[in-house]
Formats: structure tokens, sequence, C-alpha cells
């Protein structure tokens, strides 16, 4: 997304970390399929993009809490920071949807650069 990377031009480099992180995950929810040629699948980071620079969505979530790629129909999905527990420390009772776990977290703030 350029709103994404326009807003993280400090860091491009971990915003792409974050965009191929997202778009690997969308790869898992909608692989690649012969009856699927010249269709498209839209992908929603509004919420990324919420959270202000690439920093600040790779060190937001606290304990408990992860970026996951919700499946919201069979062509769209939508990033979605979610809680583990609910406010008394238990699981939720509503499973999300087809979905996939983002690798988004301060791991990728360290991650050295291929030489």
């Amino acid at each position: 997304s350029p709103a994404f990377l326009r807003q993280s031009i400090g860091d491009a480099l971990l915003a792409l970390r974050v965009l191929a992180e997202v778009y690997r995950a969308g790869r898992v929810l909608f692989p690649l399929e012969e009856d699927w040629q010249g269709s498209n699948v839209v992908v929603h980071i509004d919420q990324l993009k919420a959270e202000g620079p690439v920093v600040d969505v790779c060190t937001s979530c606290s304990k408990g809490q992860i970026w996951v790629l919700v499946c919201t129909s069979r062509n769209e999905a939508v990033v979605q920071k979610v809680s583990l527990f609910d406010g008394d420390g238990r699981l939720p009772s509503q499973p999300l949807q087809a979905h996939q776990v983002l690798r988004i977290s301060t791991s990728l703030l360290t991650v050295e650069q291929a030489t």
C-alpha cells in the first residue's frame, strides 16, 4: 500500500517486511487456483495504517494481542489486531473466521539485513 509506505518513509525496509508478511499470509488464505485466473483478492490493511509509522505497528501489540489476517469473503481479507483473551483472562467465545497469524512484532525490528 503506497499510503502505508509513505507514512513509514523513514523505515521503508521495515514497512516492506510487514507488507511481505501480510502478502505471505494472503497467499496461504487464497492459494493459486487455476479457476481463479483473472480474479483479484483485496487485502485491507486499514488497521496497520491507523497504528501510524511501521515501528509503532511492530511495537503496538501488548501481551495477549496479535496481528492476524482474517478472511472475510471468497476474495477479501482484513488485517486485525486481536486479543487472545477476554477481559477475564478467558479465551473468546467467538472463534475467528479462517485466518493466518501475522508475525508482526518487535522481532522485525532486529532482523539483520541480508548482504
